[in-house]
């Protein structure tokens, strides 16, 4: 009996492309934090921009507390897309880490609502690189 080309090409395995998984475990790496370097984060945590991600319910802090600032991220409202609950309104808080902070002074240097969570995580981000560069 002859095979055909059709049966030959079905009984050959397919070829992987071994650059592409190499790609993908190296970006698999880059989204542990353990793997950054200077962060006290224990777990497996989501990364931005090289900083962690912890959420809470509709609440989500961005930052190393070993940092002077994080930002704190509160979903406060919701819309409807495709049977998801998709964040609308955030609301972005600037806060202090200090632990020593005088009576007086509030740890929220910084409040502001945005319109979706890219956007408000991407005025996160600059304001935690700002503030931490002082």
């Amino acid at each position: 009996m002859k095979k055909t080309e059709a049966t030959e090409k079905a009984a050959k395995p397919a070829k992987t492309n071994t650059k592409t998984e190499k790609v993908s475990k190296t970006a698999v790496k880059a989204q542990n934090p353990e793997a950054i370097e200077g962060t006290a984060v224990k777990g497996k945590f989501p990364v931005y921009k090289g900083r962690p991600l912890v959420r809470n319910g509709d609440t989500i802090y961005y930052g190393s507390m070993k940092e002077k600032y994080v930002t704190c991220l509160t979903v406060k409202t919701k819309k409807k897309v495709d049977n998801l609950d998709v964040a609308d309104t955030v609301t972005i808080q600037l806060m202090n880490t200090e632990p020593d902070i005088a009576a007086g002074e509030k740890p929220i240097e910084k409040a502001s609502d945005r319109k979706g969570l890219y956007l408000a995580l991407d005025i996160a981000d600059a304001w935690l690189t700002r503030a931490n560069a002082e």
